[in-house]
């Protein structure tokens, strides 16, 4: 689990930084691709400004990043999840994730988007193979 203190906040006035970019090649993709897959993805959120992009950080350090669309009352779709591997298997994601929810009023968060593009992509909770997506709001 994270033992330091985690920042979370929105990276959209960020879309040009060095530390945003150094997070989105930490996604897997091929390395030859690695470079116009990340100017691709800062595009797509400069041309969407509603699509929320939330960063996760460490002291001074971007360790993680979640973005997303809004697919209806409700609901939301992960377009991309990062963390630098160091950083993997703390709790970092499920953080993002719950942030999410609970910022936007969501009752749903979906990874189908994800699952379409990434054949290989399996979203789990970290604590094994139990897959975690669609996401649910926890009723009390």
């Amino acid at each position: 689990m994270i033992s330091q203190q985690l920042l979370l906040e929105d990276l959209r006035g960020s879309l040009g930084s060095r530390e945003l970019r150094e997070v989105l090649l930490a996604l897997d993709y091929p390395a030859d691709i690695q470079q116009s897959k990340a100017d691709k993805i800062i595009a797509s959120y400069r041309n969407n400004p509603d699509w929320p992009l939330i960063g996760a950080w460490i002291d001074a350090t971007l360790v993680a990043l979640i973005g997303f669309e809004f697919a209806g009352a409700g609901k939301a779709e992960i377009r991309h999840i990062a963390v630098l591997a160091e950083h993997r298997h703390t709790g970092i994601g499920t953080r993002l994730v719950t942030y999410a929810l609970n910022k936007y009023s969501l009752d749903e968060v979906g990874c189908s988007l994800l699952a379409r593009r990434e054949s290989s992509l399996i979203v789990t909770d970290g604590l094994g193979d139990r897959p975690v997506c669609p996401i649910y709001r926890e009723r009390v």
